[in-house]
């Protein structure tokens, strides 16, 4: 998929969500732990006891349909791919970073910023710290040159059995 059509499928994606969760959550409440749209889709596939229960109410955080948010990481990396001058790229992204932290903020108003529920107001929230740091991230490492400090995550990100150790220690 081209840059352009994963950042439109990225904003389609976030404004369905959003609709959906407004308009199948049940109102007033379609943004909280216990009647929201996402939750409904959960307890349609999964028993409720299958549900996590951080908050004493079962609820899937990162839920199936919850997951559909997720098209906006890849639009990202492929900007980041796309891109080869790097001065440009940190601008790109610290700027669109910092217009997705208005963005978030001005949208909270109608979709909150939930992690609970992955709303799309949280989604796009996080990204713009995501790209903030991914900014930084390239400064430091590949303008600035500063590259011996990376090495221990190098090792970690490397190797598929550690990530696979760190999931399975987590569950």
């Amino acid at each position: 998929m081209k840059l352009k059509s994963a950042l439109w499928l990225s904003g389609i994606i976030l404004f369905l969500y959003w609709s959906v969760m407004w308009h199948f959550g049940g109102y007033p409440h379609a943004f909280n732990l216990q009647r929201n749209a996402a939750l409904k889709f959960a307890l349609f596939i999964f028993p409720e006891e299958n549900l996590w229960r951080g908050f004493g109410v079962p609820f899937d955080p990162e839920g199936l349909f919850s997951t559909l948010n997720i098209i906006a990481g890849y639009a990202i990396g492929k900007l980041i791919q796309s891109n080869n001058n790097q001065t440009g790229k940190v601008l790109y992204l610290s700027g669109i970073g910092v217009l997705f932290l208005i963005a978030a903020q001005i949208w909270d108003a109608y979709f909150p910023v939930n992690k609970g529920i992955w709303t799309s107001g949280f989604v796009i929230y996080s990204t713009g710290w995501e790209l903030i740091i991914l900014g930084v991230l390239i400064l430091i490492i590949e303008i600035a040159g500063f590259k011996k400090w990376i090495c221990f995550f190098e090792a970690f990100g490397k190797n598929p059995s550690f990530s696979g150790w760190i999931r399975i220690r987590s569950i």
